[in-house]
């Protein structure tokens, strides 16, 4: 590799330099206030779904009733997977932390 102390290189430049971190600046900025309204607006959406939603819902008060006054609900198969779906859960909890 050969050096020439006598090249010419370019000159720097400032003011074109900030400009340059400026736009990169602002470029991010946009971005994440982009990113912001989508997520603003998915939430609005979502607010005005729920809205739209009726808060009761006829039909599984109904079951829920009937379900109630029924002695065999839970059933005990349905108990057991439950009870074991929950020491699962308190096994796994204590060996994670140790």
């Amino acid at each position: 590799m050969e050096i020439n102390p006598n090249s010419s290189l370019p000159k720097f430049n400032k003011s074109s330099a900030k400009k340059s971190v400026g736009s990169a600046r602002q470029a991010g900025a946009t971005g994440k206030t982009n990113a912001g309204i989508q997520k603003a607006a998915s939430l609005s959406a979502l607010q005005e779904e729920l809205k739209a939603m009726p808060e009761e819902r006829p039909e599984r008060i109904v079951e829920g009733r009937l379900l109630k006054d029924d002695p065999e609900y839970p059933n005990r198969q349905d108990m057991r997977q439950l009870g074991k779906l929950v020491i699962d859960s308190e096994k796994e909890n204590e060996e994670a932390d140790e």
